[in-house]
């Protein structure tokens, strides 16, 4: 069995206009967003969307200072290994995804729109952070599916977010380093794309050097 990675992407909101066009496309931080360059990155757990107005937005804990006509949001990753944002909605808070009315709960994926009433409008994305390191304690031992040899002590892997461990060394010339990650394009046994780089998945395709 495969061990468990640490979360190698997060979700972004991205302030878009009502025509659907976005505010920025800068690099992406944490904080407000407030008509400025800087999508809202999404937390772990539960947080709440708040906003004085459609430039003034932020994120805040779901136990500082409750409002319950705000939206909450968490991120998700449902089967198989899909990340998936969870929105849950005010009865009092008019809200559409993509367009249409949307239902108190409602799972929005990468590239989705959501809006709400006399609120701002935002685009849904997923920023991929791969992490090719040193392989794990947890994941020594465990067969990567390209090559069928096990991780061993020293060796650089990246872990697919299902947790499938991959060889991927630096430098694939020196005797002994694999670097399985470049040889295809999509994790064995769930599908997902193989990326090496940083950035958006709906903007980028897989990387390979």
């Amino acid at each position: 069995m495969n061990a468990p990675a640490q979360p190698s992407s997060e979700f972004h909101l991205i302030a878009i206009d009502l025509c659907g066009s976005p505010e920025s496309d800068a690099e992406p931080g944490s904080g407000a967003v407030s008509s400025g360059p800087v999508p809202l990155v999404i937390p772990s757990g539960v947080s709440r969307l708040v906003w004085m107005n459609p430039a003034q937005v932020s994120l805040q804990s779901t136990t500082a200072r409750p409002c319950d006509s705000n939206p909450l949001l968490e991120p998700l990753l449902s089967r198989p290994n899909e990340p998936r944002l969870l929105v849950a909605c005010a009865p009092q808070r008019r809200a559409s995804i993509n367009g249409v009315p949307a239902p108190r709960l409602a799972l929005l994926t990468e590239g989705d729109r959501f809006h709400f009433d006399a609120g701002p409008a935002f685009r849904v994305a997923l920023f991929h952070r791969p992490r090719r390191a040193a392989a794990p304690a947890e994941v020594i031992g465990v067969t990567c599916p390209v090559c069928t040899l096990a991780l061993a002590e020293g060796d650089r892997c990246l872990v697919c977010a299902c947790g499938t461990p991959l060889h991927a060394a630096e430098d694939a010339s020196r005797d002994g380093a694999l670097c399985c990650v470049k040889m295809i394009s999509h994790c064995p046994h769930c599908q997902q794309p193989i990326r090496l780089v940083p950035g958006y998945g709906e903007l980028s395709r897989p990387d390979h050097d």
